[in-house]
């Protein structure tokens, strides 16, 4: 039965993300971050002050799961919510002072791992691979 399961696309890209994600979350643990922080923060690095649906727009995240991973960083005095001078109803998420003073440590680690797991492939089937999943997102 195994052998059928991992002939299957599904399977295959089920079991490759829980490797990456287990082994970026144990990392990204010394710094009391999960995977999905710190795609908010790497968002919020390349452009701060996004709306939270925006956020939720870019990650494909539904507003409830994104409204506790946002407490969370709130808590953690990583992220802090205001008031959209354009519409009282939206709230726009800013890095606080610790929030920007995370990047570059926190980036180092994500790059280590997907150098890590890069390395299992020559150049030219990295950037294929990364074709063919842009793929399947689309």
């Amino acid at each position: 039965m195994k052998e059928k399961l991992e002939g299957t696309l599904g399977y295959m890209l089920a079991k490759s993300h829980r490797k990456f994600y287990c082994q970026l979350r144990k990392e990204l643990s010394y710094y009391n971050l999960t995977p999905p922080q710190f795609g908010v923060l790497v968002l919020l690095w390349d452009q701060d002050g996004l709306s939270q649906v925006e956020v939720g727009n870019a990650l494909d995240v539904d507003r409830t799961t994104l409204t506790g991973i946002i407490n969370r960083l709130e808590k953690s005095n990583l992220v802090e919510r205001k008031a959209d001078p354009e519409d009282r109803r939206s709230k726009l998420i800013y890095l606080t002072q610790l929030g920007r003073e995370y990047e570059k440590q926190v980036i180092s680690v994500a790059q280590k791992i997907n150098q890590v797991f890069s390395a299992k492939f020559s150049p030219q089937e990295l950037e294929q691979l990364l074709t063919l999943l842009q793929r399947i997102t689309e």
